[in-house]
């Protein structure tokens, strides 16, 4: 999907979404069928305006010629709004000349249904991948990240409700993140620390060329495999000891161990 503006882009929403059938409901009874999503191209000349976007699979790209910006306020407050990211298996870029601000990053599939008929209907799995990734890149300007679901900016978004009830999951980020604002400053506003899914090369980038201001952290967890839910096996239970945030934790187990690449925090 592409979509392309001379000037500004305001208030859209763009999914490329997937498809994932069970062996049992295949023509052989067998064979899991899976429907790979596309990539997704969102370009402006100008602004792009408190966005909504999900890419499955493949890649994804903003790319502004102003900044992302915030032109919503929220339901319950006037704070500005900006924009939300869902993936899965995928990496969406943000390129933007001026200021970024991003109020929601989280995978849909650990989403539960708010509403449905029974919590063992709820349907939470992850579909991030070990190469999950959002990298947000600010020339000139600040980029901001506003992971807060206390504040009423991402119940903006995503709804109410849905926050509320899921407020865990909308703390897990993809196995990468990667922020930079080489001339500006680097905000982060998290309701406590945000996790990164596990993986052995997962990494955290963080760059400014000014302050890097922060509330709340991140946290690269370190859950083997076979711990939390998946596409492949999603009736595995949550973990609810200490210190986990949706069934994820620090010291689970040794998924880093020989990673070479460290963790970056950079700021002049």
């Amino acid at each position: 999907m592409s979509v392309t503006a001379g000037r500004d882009v305001t208030n859209i929403s763009a999914a490329t979404a997937d498809s994932l059938v069970s062996g049992s409901d295949t023509y052989d009874g067998r064979t899991v069928a899976y429907g790979a999503g596309g990539g997704l191209l969102i370009r402006a000349g100008g602004d792009i305006g408190s966005a909504q976007v999900f890419v499955a699979d493949g890649v994804g790209t903003l790319i502004a010629g102003g900044g992302l910006t915030a032109v919503r306020t929220g339901s319950s407050n006037p704070l500005p709004v900006g924009t939300s990211i869902a993936l899965g298996d995928s990496q969406v870029s943000v390129w933007a000349r001026d200021s970024v601000q991003i109020d929601a990053i989280y995978n849909p599939t650990f989403v539960s249904q708010s509403q449905g008929p029974s919590p063992s209907l709820a349907g939470q799995y992850f579909t991030y991948g070990t190469d999950s990734a959002v990298s947000l890149s600010s020339t000139a300007g600040d980029v901001t990240l506003e992971l807060s679901n206390i504040n009423g900016t991402m119940a903006t978004l995503v709804g109410a409700q849905t926050v509320a009830d899921n407020s865990s999951a909308f703390m897990i980020l993809p196995a990468n993140l990667s922020a930079q604002a080489p001339q500006g400053n680097l905000n982060i506003n998290n309701s406590g620390s945000a996790f990164l899914f596990p993986a052995a090369n997962g990494q955290l980038s963080l760059l400014a060329g000014k302050d890097i201001e922060a509330a709340g952290g991140f946290t690269l967890s370190d859950n083997p495999a076979a711990s939390f839910p998946t596409a492949a096996d999603p009736g595995i239970a949550l973990s609810v000891a200490p210190e986990t945030l949706g069934g994820l934790s620090q010291f689970d187990g040794v998924v880093h161990v020989g990673d070479a690449n460290p963790a970056t925090i950079t700021s002049e």
